[in-house]
């Protein structure tokens, strides 16, 4: 339900849940059977049970607040299966609920969300070219900071990107040098004739064969 944005965001929550555990307060927020809010998952600690459930997607607050427990299963119930939920009604008992709301507390030892650590751990580390910090502390425009990402990235409109997007054109050579040489990011700013005859012109030396972003250091 809700916009594509919401379905989207949706589709993030098993990668929320890996990083967050839950501690039950009004048990509003949580999941009786898939949320790690004990020991583990009641899907894990009684599968058996979980199969007879009628509502596999109740809160612990809805689960909680049944007067008749079995009511929730559909019966009867094996031998095993009642052991089972005689259990998890004891784990019940033992454990009442609060009028505050639930908390999360995530793997960084925190109860307090952070985007930014969220974004490191689902995306993971890696090395960042000198050149991607060079670029946003520079004193350019920033219509120049865009432009020049947009380079070292391989993200401009060349013949060779229009290539690997599918569209058919009559060449995908250079336009500037009237070469067979497929026109791509580094061919056209380094390899190409003309884009050295410019650097020649501004005394700058552009080694053969380079690319970017490794030619920016």
């Amino acid at each position: 339900m809700g916009s594509f944005w919401w379905r989207d965001v949706l589709k993030l929550l098993p990668d929320f849940k890996s990083i967050a555990t839950p501690h039950v307060e009004n048990g509003e927020s949580i999941f009786f059977w898939h949320d790690n809010w004990g020991n583990q998952s009641l899907v894990v600690e009684a599968p058996e049970l979980f199969s007879y459930a009628k509502n596999k997607s109740i809160s612990v607050q809805r689960a909680f607040s049944i007067d008749d427990f079995s009511s929730l299963f559909q019966l009867p119930l094996s031998q095993a299966v009642f052991l089972q939920m005689q259990d998890i009604q004891q784990l019940i008992v033992n454990r009442p609920l609060s009028y505050n709301n639930d908390r999360w507390a995530y793997s960084w030892g925190s109860n307090n969300f952070a985007s930014t650590k969220v974004y490191k751990l689902l995306m993971g580390h890696s090395e960042i070219h000198p050149a991607f910090k060079w670029i946003w502390k520079s004193q350019c425009q920033p219509k120049h900071k865009v432009f020049f990402w947009l380079l070292i990235t391989d993200r401009l409109s060349t013949r060779n990107i229009l290539r690997r997007r599918h569209m058919l054109l009559d060449s995908y050579s250079c336009v500037l040098c009237n070469s067979l040489v497929e026109e791509s990011v580094d061919h056209l700013f380094a390899d190409c004739s003309f884009a050295r005859m410019c650097w020649d012109f501004i005394h700058i030396d552009i080694p053969l064969d380079s690319g970017f972003p490794d030619l920016t250091s």
